[in-house]
């Protein structure tokens, strides 16, 4: 269930939008903002992949997920000022690149805090990958937490 879907777009915008699709447990699909995909309705991906697409400005904190991006859709993909939960690909690799870069500076200064935020950051990831968004949106809220929570800058050195 998506209240904007952009299948196999080029040089499309979806901007100021807001939209509010909730979780549905009834059904195994999930509420989205907005979905850029290349796959639809049990058919083959059309390749290579939708690319040069604007998201931006939109509020979807009354949907499960503001948006989706699904592999293969991010080139030259511009996001900003969209407000919601998001699962993009790529992004757990992102967070753990910064979750690395944060311990090597000192900023979070305990391996044991560390190995945990890693170890959170995979385990979304790898619920991403096999299709339980839901799964995964709970263990990356878990790891916001544990980093201290939105609003409060991450590793902020009292991790």
């Amino acid at each position: 269930m998506s209240a904007i879907i952009l299948i196999n777009a080029d040089h499309a915008t979806a901007e100021n939008n807001q939209t509010a699709i909730p979780d549905n447990p009834a059904t195994q699909a999930v509420g989205a903002g907005i979905w850029l995909t290349n796959v639809c309705c049990g058919r083959p991906s059309f390749d290579p992949g939708s690319s040069y697409n604007t998201i931006a400005n939109n509020n979807e904190r009354g949907a499960e997920f503001a948006f989706i991006v699904d592999p293969g859709n991010t080139t030259e993909l511009t996001l900003r000022g969209n407000f919601g939960n998001n699962v993009m690909e790529g992004q757990a690799a992102e967070v753990k690149k910064e979750i690395k870069i944060a311990r090597e500076l000192g900023q979070i200064d305990n391996d044991g805090i560390a190995e945990s935020l890693l170890k959170k950051a995979d385990n979304a990831e790898a619920a991403v990958n096999s299709g339980q968004r839901e799964t995964a949106k709970n263990i990356l809220n878990a790891l916001i937490q544990e980093m201290g929570g939105p609003g409060r800058q991450a590793y902020d050195g009292h991790c």
